[in-house]
């Protein structure tokens, strides 16, 4: 996390609203510089030379300013950038990597658990084959959400994503001043794999090894063994501060859609959640 810059995506909708307020405050936290990102999507060439299209944008920095003041006061003087793409995600995937971004922060899809369920969409879109770790907000989290003091838990299992979400974790635990919760899940009933379950004592083990090797003793560094629906069981062991999962997707399958246990912890967190993509 050699970067300073966070990235808040922000289009004047309550749900952008919850991810710029979680952006503020880890922003505050960590002491990164945040720049309020407003994508307007266009079919046309991004590189903008005519005057009509010129003013257009910058009337659509100005209401976005005034949408800002009117959700979250405070953050009335962000720094607002726009950004032109046909595409929303990879906007804001260019802008991280000329900004060296250290995260994205976004807001969920859709209020209401039934369409975080049957909807999902913007968030997952936008941690896919992202070039940093993309925070997320649940919904309400403009109406007095906070970064809780108790852990940031790193969900592990041993794969190659799991072990670059642990490594997320592990420093971001340790810039936040916060103990690190390692959590690994044995599946039971429809969600247990075909092939048998894995060796979670195992993977706790490993788990712990590493962070403590990262951190060098810095991070208090618990495990948590858990049984059951992963997704519930990994954002309920998370309930009092930051979940960290990796993402699953390889090759051109991470392009489509993220493994089915990161995507199913976005749509049912009920705090803030982080993705992280393998290289």
């Amino acid at each position: 996390m050699s970067s300073h810059n966070l990235i808040a995506a922000y289009d004047a909708t309550e749900e952008a609203a919850d991810g710029l307020a979680l952006a503020h405050l880890l922003a505050e936290r960590l002491g990164s510089e945040l720049v309020v990102a407003r994508v307007l999507t266009s079919d046309a060439n991004p590189v903008v030379t005519d005057r009509g299209r010129q003013q257009a944008i910058r009337d659509v920095v100005g209401e976005t300013r005034r949408a800002i003041v009117a959700a979250l006061p405070a953050e009335g003087s962000a720094e607002v950038m726009p950004v032109v793409d046909a595409s929303v995600a990879r906007g804001l995937h260019d802008l991280a990597r000329v900004e060296e971004a250290e995260a994205i922060v976004v807001g969920s899809s859709h209020h209401g658990r039934l369409g975080r369920v049957l909807l999902g969409g913007g968030p997952e879109i936008v941690a896919n084959s992202s070039p940093c770790p993309v925070f997320v907000a649940p919904p309400g989290f403009r109406d007095g959400g906070r970064l809780e003091a108790g852990h940031v838990t790193a969900a592990y299992d041993g794969t190659p994503s799991a072990r670059e979400a642990l490594h997320y974790a592990t420093g971001l635990a340790e810039r936040l001043g916060t103990a690190l919760r390692i959590a690994a899940v044995a599946p039971t009933g429809l969600s247990r794999p075909i092939g048998g379950a894995p060796d979670i004592a195992a993977a706790l083990e490993e788990g712990r090894s590493l962070a403590g090797e990262w951190s060098e003793g810095r991070v208090d560094v618990e495990t948590k063994e858990l049984r059951g629906d992963p997704a519930h069981e990994l954002t309920a062991a998370a309930a009092d501060g930051l979940l960290v999962v990796g993402s699953r997707g390889h090759g051109a399958l991470r392009r489509v859609l993220l493994g089915s246990v990161s995507a199913a912890v976005l749509r049912a967190a009920h705090g803030p959640a982080v993705v992280v993509a393998a290289p």
